[in-house]
């Protein structure tokens, strides 16, 4: 846009100066693409970029939707987090979105992502059905073991949307009060440990260098 801009520019001094029998100047060209020290005095604004951008990404949009859906969810872990939305515009002063949610695979690869007005689950049913009927379609194993920070809150929805988090699971023993937590499925084998093995537990980043030292 900007080089047509120029362009035209230069034909209307031409014509201009033809007109009034001026001499014509000689013009600089303007620069190609990729030589980013002279535009022809002129470079790209944010708002070309961004164009470009939202139109490049829109172009790609069913590419990176494919993508998304062929992904495997073997393992997921999900949460909510409420910092990027302090950097969105607000509508009339007020924040149109609550959070963001991000559903991750046992590759740390997001397999499902959604703004959400409200932390509520129920804005949550419907994509995550949709991500289940994806796995299924592109003939991937369904999640069996889910990972969240408010197991109490997710579990009811979670196991409604996938079933086959629903299926019973091994308790593993707890050294506090809830003789248990709900941890893997019963078709799966622990690894034994060995006596040889100490396990560390430091408390502190100072604990965690000392150690890798």
């Amino acid at each position: 846009m900007r080089e047509l801009k120029y362009l035209y520019i230069i034909q209307k001094d031409q014509k201009y100066k033809k007109d009034l029998n001026l001499a014509v100047q000689t013009y600089p060209p303007f620069s190609e693409f990729d030589n980013k020290l002279d535009y022809a005095g002129f470079y790209p604004s944010r708002w070309y970029i961004n164009a470009v951008y939202m139109d490049y990404m829109e172009h790609i949009r069913p590419a990176l939707d494919q993508c998304l859906s062929s992904l495997p969810g073997y393992i997921i872990k999900w949460d909510h987090s409420f910092k990027l939305v302090k950097y969105m515009m607000k509508l009339n002063g007020v924040v149109t979105f609550a959070a963001l949610f991000t559903l991750l695979n046992e590759f740390e690869q997001i397999r499902y992502q959604a703004f959400v007005p409200t932390k509520s689950l129920s804005h949550l049913k419907a994509g995550l059905e949709a991500m289940v009927t994806a796995i299924k379609e592109h003939g991937l194993v369904e999640p069996v073991l889910g990972f969240t920070d408010n197991v109490a809150s997710d579990e009811g929805t979670f196991s409604e949307c996938i079933e086959v988090l629903s299926v019973p699971h091994r308790f593993l023993p707890d050294s506090g009060d809830s003789g248990g937590i709900r941890c893997i499925p019963e078709e799966w084998k622990l690894a034994e440990g060995s006596a040889n093995i100490a396990i560390p537990v430091v408390s502190c980043s100072g604990g965690i260098q000392a150690f890798r030292n």
